[in-house]
């Protein structure tokens, strides 16, 4: 019993020790947020999910994150279990290349989807067509290593492991180069931002 009542005591601490009970913050302004949300969505406007409600068929954005951060974690822990000869890092990172190959299969699918569909001007169009190339580089290089690595595991020898680090390295740059062409693409061009689409003129699209 005195458990319960010092717990009750904590909660009725905590929003005045951030902002009070009468001014909507703390504990208790935080909650009212909560529910809000879960009921029709925050203050000013803004829904629970919305961003992926304005994505729509476009899933491409969503699912591009995710061979990012696998393959270049494989590539991290791949150098490094190699400097230090840490066996267990490099299968660590050999598991991380073939999620992140898997993921990058879908993403590119998702990304000649959006390619298609999403309205784009003539410059937008330049860059996307180097976007596209840049991941059909990291998609064949990630899907080598990842048939490499399940066929013949880890590589031990010196010559082996030369060849997979200048791969290695082939991949990380491709990885970079699409995502900073796509960069280029959303936040320089506005490619799927919805609010610009609507203001632009004489959009390319595709056939």
């Amino acid at each position: 019993m005195n458990e319960f009542s010092n717990l009750l005591w904590m909660l009725d601490l905590l929003p005045n020790v951030h902002g009070g009970h009468d001014g909507g913050e703390g504990l208790v302004g935080l909650l009212d947020e909560f529910l809000t949300l879960l009921s029709g969505g925050f203050k000013g406007g803004v829904n629970p999910f919305g961003g992926l409600m304005l994505l729509g068929t476009n899933i491409h954005p969503m699912l591009i994150h995710f061979p990012i951060a696998f393959l270049s974690t494989y590539v991290l822990l791949d150098f490094l279990g190699l400097s230090f000869g840490r066996h267990k890092l490099r299968a660590l990172g050999s598991s991380l290349l073939t999620i992140g190959f898997l993921g990058c299969v879908l993403s590119v699918a998702a990304g000649l989807y959006a390619a298609s569909t999403a309205p784009h001007g003539p410059i937008a169009h330049g860059i996307m067509i180097w976007h596209q190339r840049s991941g059909y580089l990291v998609l064949a290089v990630s899907a080598l290593l990842t048939v490499w690595r399940l066929s013949a595991g880890i590589p031990r020898d010196s010559m082996k492991n030369t060849l997979g680090q200048f791969l290695n390295l082939i991949l990380l740059g491709a990885v970079l180069a699409a995502a900073d062409l796509g960069a280029a693409l959303v936040y320089g061009q506005g490619v799927a931002v919805h609010a610009i689409e609507k203001a632009q003129v004489g959009l390319h699209h595709h056939d």
